[in-house]
Formats: C-alpha cells, structure tokens, sequence
C-alpha cells in the first residue's frame, strides 16, 4: 500500500519545493496562452463577421449582365467585381428575374442589386453608388399604328402599355399622370411583352434599347408586327445596397468608382464592351 501511495506524496513534494517564482511564471505563461488562443478565436470570428461575403444580385441584362459559360459577364458585372475587390470584400453573383433580385435585396443584409434604375419611391429603401451606366428606353407599337403623342394626356391615358415588373420604368409610369395603372401591364420577361404587343394585347411595349441585340432572333419573328418608335426616357443605372450593409460600405464604393473612372480602367471596360460615351458617361459628369 504505501509502495502506491508514496509517488503522490514524492510528486506533492516536489511542486511544493518547486521555486515560488519560477512557479509564478509557469502560471503566467499558460494564462498568456489561454488569453492568446481566446483572442485568435474571437479575431477570427470577428474578421468573418465583418467581411461577410456579398451577394451580387441582377438580371439577364445584356451587355450589362449575363452569363457566360457559367461566368457573370457584362459592363456592370465587371465594373461592380473591380469596385469590391478594390474594398477587399468577398463576394458572389447570382442571375434573377428582375422582381425577385429586387425582393432579394430590399429583404437580405449584405445585398448589392446591380443596373437598378434610381426613382423617388426607391430613394429610401437603399444606399446609393453610381450612376454605372445610362440606358434609352425605347417605345415598340404595331407598324401602322399612329404614333404616340406623349404631350397629348388625353391619349396616352387610354394607352395600354407593358412593361417589365417592378423595374424603374413601371415606377416611373406610376408616378406620371398621363399613364393609368389599369393600362400599365407588368411582364417577368421582356419577350411575354413582345408577344402581347403582336397579338394586340397592348398598344405599345417599353423596352431597353440594349436589349434589341439579345432579342433579335424573336424581333426577327415578329418584324411585321412590332415596330422601333421612338425614345421615351433615358434611365442611370446604379448600384443600390441593403440599408443594413451599412452607409460607409457605400461610400467606399463610391470613391472606388471615382477612382475606376479616373485611373482609365472604366473607359477600358467601355471600349472591351463596345459601349459609346453618349450612352454611359452623360450620367457620371
């Protein structure tokens, strides 16, 4: 019995003639670390929450945003991608019909919806960085048809009119007297109002002039029936960030934009995307 209880006693012995103070620095140290591991975990975890990764949302918007062999391409894809590398924030993009990727980021923190038209009702939802870019929107009536007075209240009032759901022309016809809200007819897609158009569901369809190119196969189809009338209203296309993300995320952007656009890397991505001056640069002086 005591051959087994003597090494407790010998072990005892020995920590209670150890040195006090080499003692003390033993405990010291190990408390050092265990505060040293403690800071690192909470780093970071710290640094995680506050670069979360951004989600980079928008529309099938050609040449401003598409996808491409599983890539996000366009003008505004690359312009948004070098403002948040130049503020070190990760991201990713994701491709939606325009109405949920508006939904998406009125709903979700840390939400950056791209080539969003600017409106007096979307003022306050978001925080602001641009313009990126500027696009003309285009009135298409049947060939034919007389062409709309857009003085004359009178008859743009019984007008019947598509356009795409929740986007920043639909807004804006909301808001101009001279359109009804029954005559308004909101579309997912751009090619539903074309369809209407020449079967004589509508009058007339409001679409992006940049989007003749990626629809000409179905223009093509529908020549005889849709016709390219006249320019209705010039529309800046902006960035527009979730309230929570925080004011100083936005401004940072916008100086990175600042910067794009004096540094010549904004005029490199105009030239790479075959876009003139006169449709992107009025909107930035």
């Amino acid at each position: 019995m005591f051959f087994y209880a003597d090494p407790p006693r010998a072990c005892h012995h020995v920590e209670a003639n150890m040195p006090t103070s080499k003692y003390r620095v033993i405990n010291r140290l190990s408390a050092l670390f265990r505060i040293f591991s403690l800071y690192c975990l909470c780093h970071s975890a710290g640094s995680h929450a506050d670069n979360p990764t951004w989600q980079l949302v928008t529309e099938h918007f050609p040449p401003f945003s598409y996808e491409q062999q599983g890539q996000m391409k366009g003008f505004s894809s690359d312009l948004v991608k070098l403002l948040m590398e130049d503020n070190d924030l990760t991201y990713q993009f994701s491709l939606y019909p325009w109405a949920r990727a508006y939904q998406l980021a009125l709903d979700t923190p840390n939400t950056l919806l791209y080539s969003v038209g600017r409106t007096e009702e979307r003022e306050a939802s978001f925080y602001w960085v641009g313009p990126l870019a500027s696009i003309n929107v285009w009135l298409w009536q049947p060939p034919g048809d007389p062409a709309l007075d857009l003085q004359d209240s009178q008859q743009m009032r019984k007008f019947r009119i598509a356009v795409i759901r929740k986007s920043a022309v639909e807004k804006k016809l909301a808001v101009d007297k001279r359109f009804t809200k029954e005559n308004t007819y909101p579309v997912t897609e751009i090619e539903d109002a074309l369809l209407m158009l020449s079967h004589r569901r509508v009058d007339g369809v409001l679409m992006a002039g940049n989007m003749e190119k990626d629809k000409a196969t179905l223009l093509e189809k529908l020549k005889d029936k849709v016709e390219k009338r006249q320019m209705v209203m010039e529309l800046p296309l902006y960035a527009a960030l979730h309230k929570a993300s925080g004011k100083e995320t936005a401004e940072h952007l916008q100086q990175s934009l600042f910067k794009l656009r004096g540094n010549g890397k904004y005029q490199q991505l105009l030239d790479e995307y075959g876009l003139g001056p006169e449709l992107v640069m009025r909107h930035l002086k």
